[in-house]
């Protein structure tokens, strides 16, 4: 064999040799990346969270991607030093959703409830309980839910600067769209094995919500675990009715129809004494929805609905 011939062959193995390597090490960074305990598991992926809808943040929760989030068996919790940071990325949100629904109690969430109450009344921001917690305190016992919702009378700067006060808070980054609405989540646990729970803020006046949370709130004690007293600022019955009917009209309402049917059919049986303004507070053809949503249901309550509505002409599906 002459001497091109062999210098022909080295070329050819060496190249060989490169692309082999080239494969390997594309195929090891992204195992590095999620699995990995090493340096490249510390490489975070920056992603937009440009058009982060509220949406979005539960169809993520279905349908996770990665991103720089580290994946782990369900009882162990690790995610990417971004949202040890105190924020969260579109991908994260997914993951952080996910993991703030496993084992939540009544008990925990009063437990993240206490010190955000206490956060917010040091900064002068007026708020009140809303959702499935405020029907729970209202005393629908069966009543299960894994997040806190809230309403607060305050803009949305004041919001984030006083958040970013506690670093157990993890706010979204750059790019959340709404200046109505802020999900966040509370680091309850440690930083090694953090235990995350969901907290919604609509800030007053948006979003169907009233503009003043004093005067559509009632103040309620509740005992938490350690036998603690807590006085509780709750959204009335009636402003909830109110906006579970606006939810029930949203395009994007994806929630079933179960929990639905709970809420305002516990309203109406219960505390109809709540729906007194109710005819003033919902158009008729929002009222007549209610109507059409309990026969779809076949929910007996649709006789006494139809009187505390105002809706007297058949409702066809």
């Amino acid at each position: 064999m002459g001497p091109p011939l062999r210098l022909s062959c080295t070329i050819y193995w060496s190249l060989i040799t490169l692309f082999w390597l080239l494969a390997v090490s594309s195929w090891a960074a992204p195992l590095a990346t999620h699995y990995g305990g090493g340096f490249a598991s510390s490489v975070s992926t920056k992603r937009s969270v440009t058009d982060f809808t509220i949406c979005e943040v539960e169809a993520l929760a279905n349908k996770s991607r990665g991103g720089a989030c580290t994946q782990c068996p369900r009882d162990i919790t690790v995610v990417s030093r971004d949202i040890t940071k105190g924020w969260f990325d579109r991908q994260e949100a997914a993951k952080l959703q996910k993991e703030s629904e496993i084992d939540v109690t009544f008990f925990s969430i009063l437990n993240t409830l206490d010190p955000l109450t206490k956060l917010l009344d040091r900064n002068r921001i007026p708020w009140a309980v809303a959702g499935g917690l405020a029907l729970k305190i209202h005393g629908q016992s069966d009543r299960h839910t894994t997040d806190i919702d809230m309403v607060v009378q305050t803009t949305m700067p004041r919001l984030r600067a006083a958040l970013s006060k506690d670093k157990k808070y993890i706010v979204p980054g750059p790019g959340w769209p709404s200046e109505s609405h802020l999900r966040v989540y509370r680091n309850q646990g440690s930083t090694e094995r953090p235990r995350y729970i969901e907290i919604d803020l609509v800030i007053a006046g948006t979003l169907t919500t009233p503009e003043s949370v004093q005067v559509n709130s009632k103040d309620f004690t509740v005992e938490n675990e350690r036998k603690k007293l807590l006085n509780i600022h709750v959204m009335r019955l009636g402003r909830i009715f109110t906006s579970k009917v606006h939810a029930l009209a949203a395009e994007h309402r994806k929630k079933d129809d179960k929990d639905m049917k709970k809420d305002t059919s516990w309203i109406i049986d219960k505390t109809p004494r709540a729906l007194l303004k109710v005819q003033t507070d919902l158009s008729y053809a929002l009222r007549q929805l209610v109507i059409k949503h309990l026969i779809r249901l076949k929910s007996p309550l649709v006789k006494k609905a139809r009187q505390l509505l105002g809706v007297n002409s058949p409702a066809r599906l």
